[in-house]
């Protein structure tokens, strides 16, 4: 008789949590904690994404980037605000990139005086931190208290000081109103410009389900991946930063500029090692003329 495995522990969230927050997590647990992840097919999932969305391809790039910061500390900290409505994606685009590297230890969950589920993950070694449709949240700071986030926080970009990439949803219009004007240096990526859930016509509509809900089953593997290859050529990715970040305008904010540095070195890293090799990388060119228009 084949044994019946244990069930995953999910005791750990919220009274309350959503069935589709519960089984999001227990999948996740699942496929990192037992022999059903695995690396090669998250290799898979990701690539099919990338290659149908071309704004979720820059986001992972972005993510992959950001990873190799405990390597390039020079690399300053950076924000990218994801705007849109409700249901354009911009969940799914976090969920892509929480795919990298989310040990599901990292995931925090608390709800605010809506009783709307609100999560983070902030990743080992300060790399990246995303935070999702929140106008509220855990911050690694507050003591695990769900709370208003605080200009303090989006300062922190200005003044070159933060120690991660944040990549941030939101539908909220006061966002800006929130940051008391520190968004002005984030990369924003809006979904009515730049969708992150396209629908080409010989897929069906919803056809990224599939491949997010298959992706569930295999986060975390990347990690490992990306670190052994910095380890092992060290000096080739640092040099591919010097050269990356000096191709840039030295008048661009340096948040900024740190955003599509990511983007250059994950996509090499993406090409190398996961066989993801979009030749189209149009959603980068299209940020890129934009971050240089006077403000």
């Amino acid at each position: 008789m084949t044994p019946v495995p244990d069930p995953i522990d999910i005791s750990d969230l919220p009274d309350g949590t959503p069935v589709a927050i519960k089984s999001f997590v227990s999948q996740v647990r699942e496929g990192y904690y037992t022999k059903r992840g695995n690396y090669s097919h998250w290799k898979k999932a990701v690539g099919t994404i990338a290659q149908y969305s071309p704004a979720l391809h820059f986001l992972l790039c972005v993510a992959v980037g950001a990873s190799m910061r405990p390597m390039l500390q020079k690399m300053p900290g950076a924000i990218v605000h994801l705007k849109g409505t409700s249901t354009t994606g911009k969940s799914i685009a976090l969920q892509t990139v929480l795919s990298l590297r989310a040990d599901p230890s990292d995931m925090t969950w608390c709800f605010d005086s809506m009783s709307t589920l609100k999560w983070y993950t902030i990743a080992a070694e300060n790399n990246f931190l995303c935070l999702d449709d929140t106008h509220m949240a855990i911050l690694p700071d507050n003591n695990s208290a769900c709370k208003p986030m605080s200009p303090s926080f989006f300062q922190q970009f200005d003044k070159e000081t933060a120690p991660h990439c944040t990549i941030i949803s939101t539908g909220v219009p006061g966002i800006d109103t929130l940051a008391e004007g520190h968004l002005k240096n984030a990369l924003e990526i809006d979904a009515r410009v730049i969708p992150f859930w396209p629908h080409p016509e010989h897929l069906q509509r919803w056809w990224m389900d599939y491949w997010i809900n298959e992706l569930r089953m295999h986060y975390g593997h990347a990690r490992e991946k990306i670190l052994d290859s910095l380890s092992q050529k060290t000096d080739f990715w640092t040099e591919c930063y010097e050269k990356y970040w000096s191709q840039l305008p030295s008048s661009m904010a340096p948040g900024k500029r740190s955003v599509f540095v990511q983007a250059q070195l994950g996509r090499l890293w993406l090409q190398q090692h996961a066989d993801i090799a979009i030749a189209d990388f149009a959603v980068y060119d299209l940020l890129l003329k934009q971050s240089k228009r006077p403000s």
